[in-house]
């Protein structure tokens, strides 16, 4: 089990800011707020948070914010259908006009952003990596929306960072499967990790942040069937394992049967490769972390920013490999209202900003061309260019049955690699020592 890194102090933190560096990378940092809310942030209605403040106005008025079970309003993907306590997040902006809730919301998400980078990565604020996070059009998207995305990386960072405290550490992952369910592996991290407290004290707050629930739609179980039915209508179009196998066996059942199944074997090598391994904490719940993706009914392209998590818990260069994140999420997924003739555009800003920031902190330039090393030799390996051959020809055959299919294979296909690799480094790991 791997030492869990130090808090810090606040007044740490306060220093990091008022630094030379960062005051260069915090003005950056800004420019780039001002630049993306004038480009993108007002360039479509908000609509996860309408949701959210319509529905928080309702509970307030004493009525239940939730769509009635079997009507059509379900369908229509914009039902308030988290658990209740989610609205506790919201309910302060509604003694707020709405379009000042709305901003002030924004500029909200913006900073857990960049907090969850400071707990990430344990050192002075790094406004650098928050620029490219921010960029990435996952980024942009989920600050278009404004959706949950900040709030759930901001409480897997800091589950991640206190770790060993057994009470933050618990209540934070509880307090992120609270909003989104399809997070609940991350709990058996605690299981294999032999954190029997904390997973204890974890399952406990779920619980009593679900339970309410009930009392709001007729039961539980009239509760499970509203998600059930958003499922099968939003995961047609969405960019999970479920949506791809949907397509390809046309049958909503056999697909959800078969990432249960897949689900399980995943669950089986982890136990196995804990068990004979014993790999450092990060692997595994990074690993769990992609999973919980991979397998989770409704994906949508702004559900990826909390793949920053892994990235920044793995990441010995965590400036160039954010680079090469934010130019990737460009290539795979556009901002909302961004027709595909942007792509190079959003591509050359990323790269123009990595560049300047890389400049300003020559250890990190260092840090990047040692990235591009080693990503070089791993390139020249038989094996990962026999993965690329098959999963192109995989992926042309799937374009070929089916075009729809082709973002959630491609989405599917990185998230798998990602686990791959996150394999090979365990067993280089094993080898080392």
């Amino acid at each position: 089990m791997e030492e869990g890194g130090d808090a810090g102090t606040f007044s740490d933190f306060i220093l990091s800011l008022v630094s030379k560096s960062s005051f260069l990378e915090g003005s950056i940092f800004a420019m780039a707020v001002m630049v993306l809310w004038w480009m993108f942030y007002t360039k479509i209605p908000a609509v996860e948070f309408r949701t959210f403040y319509t529905a928080a106005n309702t509970l307030l008025s004493g009525k239940s914010p939730y769509p009635t079970p079997g009507t059509g309003v379900v369908r229509g993907g914009h039902a308030f259908v988290y658990p209740i306590t989610t609205l506790a997040y919201f309910i302060p902006f509604t003694t707020l006009p709405y379009n000042v809730a709305l901003d002030l919301f924004r500029v909200a998400e913006i900073g857990l952003i960049l907090v969850s980078v400071k707990l990430l990565l344990k050192n002075e604020a790094n406004f650098a990596v928050g620029v490219l996070i921010l960029v990435s059009s996952f980024a942009i998207t989920a600050l278009q929306v404004l959706s949950v995305e900040p709030i759930l990386l901001f409480f897997i960072a800091l589950s991640w960072r206190y770790r060993n405290s057994v009470f933050i550490g618990s209540i934070s992952l509880a307090l992120a499967i609270g909003v989104k369910l399809f997070l609940l592996p991350l709990l058996l991290w605690y299981l294999l990790s032999k954190r029997y407290r904390a997973f204890s004290i974890s399952v406990f707050a779920v619980i009593i942040l679900i339970a309410p629930t009930g009392f709001f739609v007729s039961s539980l179980t009239a509760y499970y069937h509203i998600l059930r039915r958003l499922s099968g209508y939003e995961s047609a179009s969405g960019l999970s394992l479920v949506s791809l196998l949907d397509i390809l066996v046309h049958s909503e059942t056999v697909a959800f049967w078969l990432t249960a199944s897949l689900a399980l074997v995943f669950t089986l090598s982890l136990v196995y490769v804990k068990k004979k391994i014993d790999p450092p904490d990060r692997y595994l719940f990074a690993a769990i972390v992609l999973w919980s993706l991979i397998e989770s009914p409704i994906v949508w392209s702004h559900y990826f920013l909390i793949s920053v998590a892994v990235v920044l818990i793995l990441s010995q260069s965590p400036l160039g490999t954010m680079s090469l994140y934010a130019i990737g999420s460009w290539v795979l997924a556009q901002p909302d209202q961004i027709t595909p003739s942007f792509i190079p555009w959003g591509v050359a800003m990323v790269m123009a900003l990595a560049a300047l920031l890389m400049y300003l902190d020559r250890g990190r330039f260092r840090e990047s061309l040692e990235l591009a090393r080693t990503l070089r030799r791993v390139a020249k390996r038989p094996g990962v260019s026999s993965v690329f051959f098959v999963v192109a020809i995989v992926g042309l055959a799937i374009g070929v049955f089916d075009s729809f299919a082709i973002p959630s294979f491609a989405f599917v296909s990185i998230m798998i690699s990602a686990l791959i690799a996150i394999g090979f480094y365990v067993k280089r790991y094993e080898a080392a020592r």
